[in-house]
């Protein structure tokens, strides 16, 4: 992509640079990649379009390839601080446990011993191929805190696959097509293995599918029939 002419006034506008190619500049540099990763995820529940302007992160991005970190460092800094939830609004705990019970790692499920999962981690990262994680770096994929939460936790059972196909009540799938935790194709994996979903893209939505979009109108009119 080619930077266009940027005016005075459009200057710091997303189509004046390219974020993706100061996103990898950033990380490469500076070795943060796990933070702004982090970073682009949070900020895309509240702004999946991520030029929210009391955040401006693609600014920060811009002027932290162009040499001036301060604000980009302290964004990243701003969103890895606790949101202060109480353990009934939101535990940490049961959310790790859950995801990690849930899940299939490169080490196998939770029942895997502790020792020899970095292991696996490690040659599963092996065989990423850079151009697949570009604008990161593959080794953003282990160091991120998704594995790094399941990797160190104790060996449990796993959780029981989901039923799939013996559902026999309606689902509602909602998919944010700007959704960077939860990508579309494990929501379209899901509804062509469940009898009777129904699945639905919220444009222009991330994470928080409900508050976007036509998320909120289509979860009122499935459960309303």
């Amino acid at each position: 992509m080619t930077p266009a002419r940027c005016s005075p006034t459009a200057r710091g506008r997303c189509g004046c640079f390219d974020p993706a190619a100061d996103l990898a500049k950033v990380v490469r540099r500076d070795g943060n990649g796990v933070g702004v990763f982090n970073l682009l995820v949070l900020a895309s529940i509240v702004d999946p379009r991520l030029d929210d302007p009391r955040f401006g992160i693609l600014a920060a991005l811009h002027a932290s390839a162009g040499g001036d970190r301060a604000r980009l460092d302290g964004l990243v800094a701003g969103f890895a601080e606790s949101s202060g939830e109480p353990p009934e609004e939101f535990s940490a705990g049961l959310h790790a446990a859950t995801l990690c019970a849930d899940s299939r790692w490169p080490w196998g499920d939770s029942s895997a011993p502790v020792e020899g999962r970095e292991w696996a981690l490690r040659q599963a990262v092996a065989r990423i191929r850079p151009a697949d994680v570009w604008p990161l770096l593959r080794e953003t994929a282990a160091a991120q805190g998704i594995p790094q939460t399941c990797l160190p936790w104790p060996s449990a059972r796993p959780h029981r696959p989901a039923p799939g196909r013996t559902l026999t009540m309606p689902v509602l799938l909602l998919a944010g097509d700007r959704d960077p935790s939860t990508p579309l194709d494990w929501a379209r994996a899901v509804a062509a293995a469940t009898p009777r979903a129904e699945f639905t893209v919220v444009e222009g939505s991330g994470h928080s599918t409900q508050s976007r979009g036509d998320g909120a109108g289509a979860a009122e009119a499935f459960l309303l029939r």
